[in-house]
């Protein structure tokens, strides 16, 4: 939405057709958008990787990629969108190595290392055991800050940022760990009383935590360093699922 903003305000003249595209729009403003830049009514779209899956916009000239992808398939699916119908088109990549260490950072928040998942366990444990304590429930209730910030109390070496918190309560519920009811202020947290020795690779959300940032480590590399003609012989080559 700020980007769209600023490109208004730099080239006034295309400023009304210029749009913007992400989840937040209704379904309705969407498809209104997408027939808008299908019928020539806008020129520009600043968008979410979201916009044109599944379909065909044949005339595209120009493709941007403002910020750096989190892989290969969303690089060639987006990449992909310009000149399909076989004209002249042009990809910029805008991107760079500060971009990739966003990414990182997000990764690391959605995909927990197992040092974050200790300190955050040990956290969870003591709220548990401190509130059963004073109030005899066997669950209680805490905010993802409240939850870092017990886990910073705890092991101040590996902290656990509140983004990860909900990642890590995830993979705990999925090992039998803990059981989570309710969302956001109506969340209770249980925690399981002996559940003895459980390997972290038995947690599906894990294990794709785990592949998610060994993909982008070797996605990173080849993005930031490879030539023109390497990544347009990708872009045309043909998404074909893995073995």
């Amino acid at each position: 939405v700020a980007l769209a903003k600023t490109l208004r305000k730099r080239v006034p003249d295309y400023a009304s057709h210029i749009a913007f595209y992400n989840a937040g729009l209704t379904r309705t403003d969407r498809h209104r958008v997408e027939e808008a830049f299908r019928d020539g009514c806008l020129s520009c779209i600043v968008s979410t990787s979201a916009f044109g899956e599944g379909v065909n916009l044949p005339d595209i000239r120009h493709v941007v990629l403002y910020h750096m992808p989190f892989g290969a398939i969303e690089f060639n699916q987006m990449s992909g969108r310009a000149g399909r119908d076989g004209q002249p088109a042009v990809i910029h990549l805008l991107y760079s190595s500060r971009d990739a260490r966003i990414n990182e950072r997000l990764l690391d928040c959605y995909a927990p290392e197992r040092d974050e998942l200790v300190t955050l366990y040990r956290a969870l444990q003591t709220m548990w055991r401190s509130n059963r304590g004073k109030t005899g429930d066997d669950s209680f209730s805490a905010s993802d800050i409240d939850i870092a910030q017990m886990c910073l109390a705890i092991d101040a070496r590996t902290p656990v940022d509140e983004r990860s918190v909900e990642s890590g309560l995830g993979i705990f519920e999925e090992l039998g760990f803990c059981r989570v009811s309710g969302f956001d202020d109506t969340r209770r947290i249980a925690m399981a009383e002996n559940p003895g020795r459980v390997q972290l690779s038995r947690s599906i959300r894990y294990l794709e935590g785990l592949r998610s940032r060994m993909e982008f480590s070797a996605f990173r590399s080849w993005a930031l360093d490879s030539c023109a003609s390497d990544m347009l012989a990708k872009v045309n080559r043909p998404i074909v699922p893995r073995a």
